[in-house]
């Protein structure tokens, strides 16, 4: 009887060890699932009140392009790249959110080289500046795309986070349309 208690315990404890080592699988699973949505890449980037970093690139036509704090005030700074499907899916919205809102500047940042953000840009008819500024990702922590920041009138990030449809986009101008006036384009939007 000694015998067959003995294996029943040792056969309990390996049952528990299993169920604690797929306990920790399990929550390593949902950490990396967290840190991967949109909540948890809501919080990469550089910090809301930062000023802007300053960037080189070229847009879609091979034209030099610099920005500072100053130069992007009250714009909207989208983080895009060529292969990526969802910042495809999203142009079509940031067409619409160009048209209904011609006094915010937008601009469409990628890794990719002039030729690619050309293909791009008429592949998707976009018609705001793409522009390869390929460390322009590292300055700004940007971990994922598409990825957006608002910045403010004082140069700025007022707001950031993923932006994969047009409320997204309503969302981050929002922190700088909404002063002084109604912010009417999420009506607009359905």
């Amino acid at each position: 009887m000694t015998g067959l208690w003995l294996a029943s315990y040792l056969a309990l404890w390996a049952v528990v060890l299993v169920e604690l080592v797929t306990i920790a699988i399990l929550f390593r699973q949902l950490g990396l699932r967290l840190l991967n949505s949109a909540a948890g890449m809501s919080r990469t980037g550089i910090a809301v009140g930062r000023h802007a970093p300053s960037l080189t690139g070229q847009d879609e036509n091979g034209r030099t392009v610099d920005f500072n704090a100053d130069s992007l005030q009250r714009s909207i700074l989208l983080f895009a790249a060529t292969d990526c499907a969802p910042c495809a899916r999203l142009m079509p919205d940031l067409a619409l959110f160009a048209e209904r809102n011609p006094n915010v500047v937008i601009r469409v940042v990628t890794p990719d080289n002039t030729e690619a953000n050309r293909r791009f840009v008429a592949e998707h008819s976009i018609k705001v500046p793409v522009i390869n500024a390929a460390e322009a990702r590292d300055r700004f922590e940007v971990k994922a795309t598409p990825f957006g920041f608002a910045i403010d009138e004082d140069g700025r990030v007022a707001a950031k986070g993923l932006v994969n449809r047009y409320d997204d986009l309503d969302r981050l101008a929002s922190h700088f349309l909404s002063n002084g006036r109604p912010n009417l384009q999420s009506s607009l939007a359905n």
